[in-house]
């Protein structure tokens, strides 16, 4: 197996306890669950009214892009870049 070098240049964290390593690393240290009743959208027709979904997190920035055909976890991923 030939291994590869990988350079590392950041650290973040995009999830539904942190949205950065610090607020993420705090959360779940603490044992703090992301799972909540979803926002997103209406759950009238499912039988599952909870998710772990990404909080105070503000992609105005990115609006446009989002609008394409690109899915939300593009947009996510796009920001950390």
């Amino acid at each position: 197996m030939n291994l590869k070098r990988v350079v590392v240049t950041g650290l973040g964290a995009l999830t539904p306890i942190g949205n950065n390593k610090d607020d993420y690393w705090n959360a779940l240290v603490a044992g703090k669950s992301g799972c909540a009743p979803v926002t997103y959208f209406d759950t009238e027709h499912f039988k599952t009214k909870f998710a772990c979904e990404l909080k105070n997190y503000n992609v105005s920035w990115i609006i446009i892009i989002c609008m394409s055909s690109l899915r939300p976890w593009t947009c996510y991923y796009h920001q950390k870049i």
